[in-house]
């Protein structure tokens, strides 16, 4: 038991301690969790737990609006420590390491080569957590995973199902699963290098987007293959900008994100294509997080396999690239008008202009369609000139 004086000396350390809190002490509701109102019970036992409730009470507040600080920024501010906080930063409710995520539809031909590529990661499995999500119609992939478990049980695999065929429920699944701290996307039919992981991770932190090279294998027979997409950065030690890595920007591949930013976001399951680039949109221009690129940055891809089925290869259709371009663009476009921030803007008025050159090289290719085109209702709901568009390729 504290003597008065004793008692007297804490009550003014702690006053002293939470004078720039005494305001805040009214916003506090008792009932905020249920493990809080236990600790106050236990307070409320003794003469001096109940002298020091109120700065008790105002300090849990406190952290809590620390934690907030630290998931988004990944440092603690200054003046404050783990140890006042009683918390871990590096893990916060994640496991460490990096959740895999991969969507697979009729996977049952790459599967092996992608779940390959993981075994031979680098980075200790332990690190690592694959989550494939089978979405549509059930074709041998499943059995095949089953094998390749059983001959590789030191790489944690969890499969689940979607009765549905659509990507974009798969990776939202997939990322409500995801319990490592950050996550890659990763394509049935792709694989990546073997320092991939341990390349991103060593530069990962929990405000921060680490992007990778990606590497095009075009596949045009099973005897004919070429490299191609590589992205040159010379020099990785000035400041790194959106430019310097704009065609990577946009896609799902090549890239370690925390999962917690992932949490805050969901892929548009109503686009049939388009996606990833609505998607990483909202990513960067309403979370905001840092870039850089992994170590290695010229030696560590993500590989894609580029053939006849893939969707960048899709036959020229009114549908592919016109419709679902506009559609894409009317998703941006609305993000675009939400922005007061000049980097999100410049990042998304590119996506759009990108989007708008795709439909101008179409329409010039088949100008049977411009017709077609100017009478389409959707162009009433963007703000962007598709003839200015279609002027700028003439």
């Amino acid at each position: 038991m504290l003597s008065k004086n004793e008692l007297a000396k804490e009550i003014k350390r702690l006053e002293a301690k939470n004078k720039s809190l005494k305001s805040e002490i009214s916003m506090i509701k008792i009932s905020a969790s249920y493990k809080l109102a236990q600790q106050i019970v236990e307070r409320c036992k003794s003469k001096v737990g109940l002298l020091t409730l109120p700065f008790f009470i105002v300090n849990q507040f406190l952290v809590r609006k620390l934690k907030k600080f630290i998931k988004f920024n990944g440092h603690i501010p200054k003046h404050f420590s783990e140890e006042d906080l009683g918390i871990d930063i590096t893990t916060q409710s994640y496991k460490q390491g990096v959740s895999v995520l991969i969507p697979c539809y009729n996977g049952e031909v790459f599967v092996n080569r992608c779940l390959d590529s993981l075994a031979k990661q680098s980075l200790p499995k332990a690190l690592v957590e694959v989550i494939i999500i089978l979405n549509g119609r059930l074709d041998n992939s499943l059995n095949i995973i089953n094998s390749f478990q059983e001959e590789h049980p030191e790489l944690l695999i969890r499969v689940e199902s979607l009765e549905e065929a659509n990507v974009s429920r798969a990776r939202n699944q997939a990322i409500e699963s995801a319990t490592r701290e950050f996550s890659i996307f990763l394509d049935i039919d792709d694989e990546i290098s073997a320092n991939y992981l341990k390349n991103l991770l060593d530069m990962a932190k929990l405000n921060t987007v680490v992007f990778a090279n990606i590497k095009d294998v075009l596949i045009y027979s099973d005897e004919a293959k070429g490299d191609s997409g590589k992205l040159e950065l010379s020099n990785q030690n000035h400041k790194l900008s959106f430019d310097d890595v704009m065609p990577l920007v946009s896609k799902n591949a090549c890239k370690l994100i925390p999962t917690q930013l992932l949490k805050q976001l969901k892929y548009n399951k109503t686009l049939k294509s388009g996606e990833d680039v609505v998607f990483m949109s909202e990513l960067f221009a309403k979370l905001k997080p840092q870039i850089t690129l992994c170590k290695h940055f010229n030696e560590t891809f993500y590989i894609r396999h580029v053939t006849d089925n893939s969707v960048s290869r899709k036959a020229s259709s009114y549908e592919f690239c016109v419709s679902q371009r506009l559609e894409v663009i009317a998703q941006l476009d609305s993000l675009l008008s939400q922005q007061t921030n000049k980097l999100s803007k410049y990042l998304l008025l590119n996506f759009i202009n990108f989007q708008l050159n795709f439909v101008a090289d179409y329409i010039l290719n088949n100008q049977e369609s411009y017709k077609i085109l100017l009478q389409d209702k959707r162009l009433n709901t963007i703000n962007f000139d598709i003839e200015t568009a279609i002027n700028r390729k003439i």
